[in-house]
């Protein structure tokens, strides 16, 4: 049987280097790489996924220019999560996070509305998705790796 994984991320290098880890587990997988919340969306819809890895904070835009902070969503990724939750579209899921904690600008862009922990991140996922939310991993220069590799094998166990 083959495991099916979408990365949902905006960033090229951080994608590869998550799928280069998930690719260690030698497992028979599919991977698939989505840079745009767009891309992922039609991706989940059209095919029939048995995890995803997430990125939080996500271009936006249509094309998904990273460059362009403008079209840059603090919290893209969990909206996305939401969306796809609304729509029965849910899936097994890993958050990869390379920030400790979310700020959110007000409409006018010149406040911040809200804030977001890490912890407070791990319980809106969880509240979410049940049992569905395998984890977040803090994307770092050391650690992060070993603790990805672990929640996808955990996660290809089932």
């Amino acid at each position: 049987m083959c495991f099916r994984i979408i990365i949902v991320e905006d960033n090229h290098e951080k994608a590869l280097q998550v799928q280069t880890v998930i690719e260690k587990t030698e497992l028979n997988l599919e991977i698939e790489v989505s840079p745009t919340l767009t891309e992922a969306e039609d991706a989940i819809r059209k095919g029939s996924f048995d995890l995803m890895v997430l990125d939080i904070s996500m271009d936006i835009s249509e094309g998904g220019n990273e460059f362009f902070s403008d079209n840059h969503d603090m919290l893209g990724g969990l909206r996305f999560a939401k969306e796809l939750f609304l729509n029965a579209l849910e899936l097994p899921t890993i958050v990869v996070t390379a920030h400790e904690s979310f700020l959110e600008k007000s409409a006018n862009k010149a406040q911040v509305s809200s804030f977001m922990s890490i912890s407070d991140l791990k319980n809106e996922f969880s509240d979410l998705l049940g049992d569905l939310f395998l984890g977040v991993v803090r994307y770092q220069k050391t650690g992060w790796d070993a603790q990805l590799f672990t929640l996808v094998s955990e996660a290809t166990d089932i």
